[in-house]
This record gives structure tokens, sequence and C-alpha cells, in this order.
């Protein structure tokens, strides 16, 4: 009989699970299509890298996720049962894959904040700029291996001996563990929480901040908008704004009610973004915040810490396993904010679900022409007049 808290934890588990890996495989299909478009659909530059950040970030998510089902197995059991390699994988993507979940949504954070605050420096950057981009994602994700190195390297089974009251052996207990020696833990942890945590949430900060305010001095302009059309369609529309206010003797003004219902679409829209980064930034927050708190905790004995803090040893330990687990919900929550509402991937989807259901339907239509066309061919002449 199992206790009721790993119960409900490996029913948490679960949940995490399907909500996660059925959520990243949809953000995953829907983005292939969409970047396998070679641009027919009306969409700008700035969003087609950004839903290739989404689109790797799914990847990166997914990973973490597929560890999800040994992590329940191993509580299950209460014994590491895959082996010295899976491991090693395991401790592998678990360090590795969520620094990397984070450097992409701080790469994605910047990209919209050079399409909202920047937008034609950012557009006007070419191939040259894509291959610095690649060069930057490859150097950062060797930097993350490099960083992650010691605890994958000090990662493996350790075996401990149950013994009976005779002193025979009860059970054989493996435990997937990293066991950094002492003088290296402190060091790790520390530079992991600055560059994995600090660093990120103070990056994340300041381009929000940035982007709100760029959104909130411009709310009544197009730059109020997440990302910006092309470049060439910005300057068509104002020559053709110069040319018509040049030949137009008396050229209309708005009159104050359209003024305001103006005013009032685009202080709707900009609260609207403004309450959807706000959520993006809480929701990491609350899955980030506490699993370094308990990470800087290790520093201490749990024996120690609990003799500290008054707090009973198995409610300590319990904490722990609980924070230990928010970044696997923000693997499993990362495509609802950054795909299931990003309504320029709905759009997108939605004007690829269209152009294929016509073209399906155009198909349709000639296949039934052709299948007249044989039919005719295949009848006598009498029968195809009288057929017709």
């Amino acid at each position: 009989m199992f206790p009721g808290y790993l119960v409900a934890m490996l029913g948490v588990y679960s949940i995490v699970f399907i909500v996660g890996v059925v959520g990243n495989v949809w953000v995953l299909c829907t983005l292939w299509l969409i970047l396998s478009d070679h641009g027919k659909t009306s969409s700008s530059l700035t969003f087609r890298r950004i839903s290739l950040y989404v689109f790797a970030l799914s990847i990166v998510d997914l990973h973490v996720l597929l560890m999800i089902p040994m992590l329940g197995a191993y509580f299950y059991t209460g014994s590491w049962p895959f082996g010295y390699v899976a491991c090693k994988i395991f401790w592998t993507i678990e360090n590795v894959n969520k620094l990397l979940s984070v450097a992409i949504l701080i790469a994605m954070t910047f990209e919209r904040y050079m399409g909202v605050c920047r937008p034609f420096s950012n557009f006007q950057r070419g191939k040259m700029w894509n291959y610095t981009n690649g060069f930057i994602a490859i150097s950062f994700v060797l930097f993350i291996f490099l960083l992650c190195s010691p605890i994958i390297y000090y990662a493996g089974i350790t075996e401990h001996v149950i013994l009976k009251p005779d002193n025979t052996i009860h059970e054989r207990v493996l435990f997937c563990t990293s066991d950094l020696p002492d003088f290296l833990l402190p060091y790790f942890i520390m530079y992991m929480f600055i560059v994995g945590f600090v660093l990120p949430v103070v990056l994340m900060v300041v381009f929000y901040t940035l982007i709100i305010k760029r959104l909130k001095t411009t709310a009544n302009t197009s730059a109020a908008q997440p990302f910006e059309k092309d470049v060439k369609e910005k300057r068509f529309r104002r020559y053709i704004s110069s040319v018509n206010s040049s030949v137009e003797d008396a050229p209309c003004k708005k009159t104050p009610t359209e003024k305001r219902l103006r005013r009032k679409i685009s202080t709707y829209n900009t609260q609207r973004v403004v309450r959807s980064i706000l959520w993006v930034v809480i929701f990491h927050f609350v899955c980030w915040t506490p699993f370094w708190a308990a990470v800087l905790l290790t520093l201490m004995t749990t024996s120690n810490l609990a003799a500290s803090l008054e707090i009973p040893v198995k409610v300590l330990m319990l904490t722990k396993l609980v924070t230990s687990f928010l970044p696997y919900i923000n693997s499993a929550g990362n495509w609802i904010f950054y795909a299931a509402l990003n309504r320029e991937i709905q759009i997108t989807s939605r004007e690829l679900r269209l152009r294929q259901a016509q073209r399906m339907k155009k198909n349709s239509v000639i296949e039934i022409m052709m299948h007249r066309a044989f039919f005719l061919l295949t009848l006598t002449p009498r029968e195809s007049t009288s057929t017709i």
C-alpha cells in the first residue's frame, strides 16, 4: 500500500506529462506547417523568427517532459531500474535542457523587443545576421554543456544495501545520483543560480519593461502591435498617404467620436499585450523561484536545515520534492503562453487550414470531372448520346 502523497504525486506527474506532451506535439506540428510554407502566408520576418524560437522551445520542453515517466518509475519502485547510461542521459537532459529552455525564452524576449522597439534595424539585417545567430546559438549550447559538465561527469548509480536484524542482506537499492565533491558543490550551485536564474530574470524584466513602455507611448499608432509588418508595405502606405494629402484639396478630418473610438481600441490592445506579458513573467517566476530557493538551501544538510527552520524532516523533503517538479510544470505550460495564446500563430494556422481545405475541395472537383470524362469515354457512341 502506497502512501497518499505518493499516489497524489504520481497523479500530478501523469497530468503534467499528458498535457505537456500533447501540447508540445501540437505546437511542433502546427509550426512545422507554418515554417515549411515558404512565405506563402502573410507573416512577417519577426513572426517567422519567433516561430523558430517557439519550435525550438517545444523540442527542448518535450525532451524534459519525456523524463517524467522515468522519474515516476523511480519514485514508484524506490530504486533506479534503467541502468547507468540512462542515468547519465537523465542528468544531462535534466540540467542542459532546463538551461536551454530559459535561454530560448530570453532570446525570444529579445526578438520581441527588437520587433517592437527596433523594427527597422531588425528587418534590415540580412543573411549575415542569420549566420551570426546560428553561430551564437551553437556557441551557447556548447557553453551550457560546459556549465553542466561537472554534474554530468559525477552522475552515476549508487548502491545501498538494506540489512535484516541478523545482518543478512534484505534488499539492494539503486539510486541515480550526482555526488559532486564538497569543495565543488557550492561553486557549481552559485554559478548555475546566476546563469540560470538571476541573469535571465534581469534580462526578461528589462526587455519586457522596455516593450511595455514602448507600447504605452505609442498606443495610438501601429507600433502598438507586437509584430511589425513588412517595411516595404509601411513605406508604400506612407507614400500613398503623402500623395493623397498633396492631391486632395480638403482632406477629411476624423471626428471626435472616431478619435475616442480609436484611442479606446488602441488602449485595449495595449492592455491586452501588457496583461499577456505579465502572465508570462509571473508564470516564469512561480515555477523557477521556489526551485532555485530549494537548490540554494541544499548547501545545508537536511537535518541542519530542518533544525534551524524548526520544520519536520518529512515536510522539508516533501517541499524539496514539490519544488524540484515545478520546472516540469514550466515545460508543460510554455506552449500555452507562447503558442496557444499567440494570436498571430492562430491566424496563420487558420489561414493555412483554409487554404488546404480549398485545395482539397478543388482537387475533389477535378477528380469528379476526371471520373465523369473517363465514364463518358468508356461508353458506346449511342450510350454516350443518350447519357448527354
